[in-house]
């Protein structure tokens, strides 16, 4: 993970944005990710948050990056 600079003004801890690295990839469809694997892979591409309009652009992303990364393994 790497810090963003920006920090959570209850805690008081810093944001940190997940990196390539720090996801595990799976062969599954984004949509069958739990809720925090979602969230980390949308940390990654910076997205910061899904809805109707960028869900399509996201499920891309997800399957461009796990079928590279499945691969690589």
């Amino acid at each position: 993970m790497k810090p963003t600079g920006i920090f959570n003004p209850f805690t008081n801890e810093e944001i940190m944005q997940c990196e390539e690295h720090d996801i595990v990839w799976r062969d599954v469809e984004f949509k069958d990710l739990d809720i925090n694997e979602q969230a980390d892979f949308l940390s990654f591409i910076n997205v910061k948050y899904l809805n109707k309009d960028n869900k399509p652009y996201v499920t891309e992303k997800y399957r461009y990056y796990s079928k590279k990364n499945m691969t690589e393994v």
